[in-house]
């Protein structure tokens, strides 16, 4: 199993002046395992194929990552930022789920 040691991004939604709403973004470092990586190379009507990651990354969890699992957006991991599709809790681990680019 491969370490993981990188950024989690969360977005939450918040009220910044009346009637204004914007995204605030905070990441914050953690550390685990890659669990399980798989890359795919898709080619559709384009130049250049996109990648897909269909990987797994398991993350020791802490307090801020348990009270805010629902704001999980992204996850920075070999240079780039990728989505989070779906999240497992797995005490005192959180398992993540990461798909395509994350383009927030």
């Amino acid at each position: 199993m491969a370490k993981f040691h990188g950024s989690v991004g969360f977005v939450r939604t918040e009220e910044t002046s009346p009637g204004i709403h914007e995204e605030i973004t905070t990441e914050r470092l953690y550390t685990g395992d890659l669990i399980r990586e798989i890359k795919q190379l898709r080619q559709g009507d384009q130049v250049n194929p996109n990648v897909d990651v269909n990987n797994r990354i398991s993350i020791l969890g802490d307090a801020y990552a348990e009270e805010n699992l629902t704001h999980i957006r992204y996850v920075v991991w070999n240079g780039a930022s990728w989505s989070v599709s779906s999240f497992e809790i797995n005490y005192p681990r959180i398992i993540l789920s990461i798909r395509g680019v994350y383009n927030g």
